[in-house]
């Protein structure tokens, strides 16, 4: 198990959960951002590909009939 040396206390030697707690709280929380992130990333590529399909598809000449 690996040792750990440097546990924040309080003054009066108790441990101090508040400040682990904020530490699980903001990395859960930059997870989460990342997760979003990753997610608005992949789904403006594949707006932006459909844009692009779209684009190319509706400027192509058109046949003439008749």
């Amino acid at each position: 198990m690996t040792d750990i040396t440097d546990i924040r206390t309080h003054p009066d030697g108790s441990i101090d959960y508040g400040f682990y707690m904020a530490q699980g709280r903001r990395a859960r929380s930059q997870v989460a951002h990342d997760m979003i992130n990753a997610t608005t990333e992949a789904t403006s590529r594949k707006a932006r590909t459909l844009g692009q399909y779209f684009s190319q598809l509706f400027s192509r000449p058109r046949p003439v009939l008749g």
